[in-house]
């Protein structure tokens, strides 16, 4: 989707516009912090002359957002009459752990 990039239009004197496409409409934030909402054809408007070679001190790249990965947590419910018991006649095994088998650990 187009609210997944950033373009970025780059001044030869390194001062830097970011276009972001919101909800509706873009936004433009200026290289002072200033914010100003366009519309899609006055972002195109922006585009242009420096995709024509008109402006040839522009120049135009487009980035992905960074998305932080919102973690899932699982809330699981433990419920004692599911839990694995040894049933009359069973015999437990016991086993070694994971990190007494890595690293060669005996238990006492």
């Amino acid at each position: 989707m187009n609210t997944d990039y950033v373009i970025q239009i780059k001044t030869k004197h390194g001062r830097t516009s970011s276009y972001v496409k919101e909800e509706n409409d873009w936004t433009q934030t200026a290289p002072n912090g200033i914010v100003r909402q366009l519309s899609a054809e006055q972002l195109l408007s922006h585009l242009l002359p420096p995709f024509a070679g008109d402006q040839p001190g522009l120049s135009v790249s487009v980035e992905r957002k960074r998305h932080t990965k919102k973690r899932r947590t699982l809330n699981r419910r433990i419920d004692s009459s599911t839990e694995s018991r040894p049933t009359e006649g069973s015999k437990r095994v016991d086993r070694p752990s994971v990190a007494a088998a890595t690293f060669g650990v005996t238990s006492c």
